[in-house]
């Protein structure tokens, strides 16, 4: 009896301890986001990651005038069931090539203070990582060049930069004829 007995509480025991944990959504004064990027960190930049695949490049011509890429943010934190906002700045950097060009905010890209950017810069309350879209478009004064726009995480009222190693993005972009 005392053999059922003991094997019953540990089947309890083990059963209450096996639960998972739900990961959750932040908050709070302690609120960071930050580039995510799943390498070992070794680029002074975070490049496009995921959608459509990481290192994505879009290239545009007269007949594909717009493309999407995507940067994925990871949030650490408290829990949180209110959307958050996210800011970017541009900044000038060195460019991977000299034969690159700036990228130019409204005309090569839309502009991350353009206010059909603000819907997608705003965090769901139930996320935790989300995908952030840098919409290029296509500019025929700059046929045939590869235009390189860098960019980075500023802090905002709800959400405070993270480590600086993941606050900067980059990316590519090469206008075809």
């Amino acid at each position: 009896m005392r053999k059922i007995f003991f094997i019953i509480i540990c089947c309890i025991l083990g059963f209450i301890a096996c639960t998972e944990e739900r990961a959750e959504y932040y908050e709070g004064e302690d609120n960071w986001v930050q580039f995510y990027y799943i390498w070992p960190v070794e680029q002074t930049y975070i490049s496009p990651v995921f959608l459509p695949y990481e290192g994505y490049r879009p290239m545009l011509s007269s007949t594909k005038r717009q493309d999407t890429v995507y940067f994925r943010l990871h949030l650490i934190g408290r829990p949180s069931d209110k959307p958050r906002k996210v800011k970017f700045e541009t900044y000038e950097a060195e460019m991977e090539y000299n034969y690159f060009l700036p990228a130019v905010p409204g005309e090569d890209y839309i502009a991350f203070d353009d206010p059909l950017m603000e819907s997608y810069l705003t965090i769901p309350g139930d996320s935790a990582y989300v995908n952030i879209p840098v919409i290029v478009k296509y500019n025929p004064v700059k046929m045939g060049n590869t235009l390189q726009a860098d960019f980075r995480l500023v802090d905002s009222e709800d959400l405070v930069v993270g480590d600086s190693c993941l606050m900067k993005g980059r990316f590519i972009l090469f206008q075809g004829y």
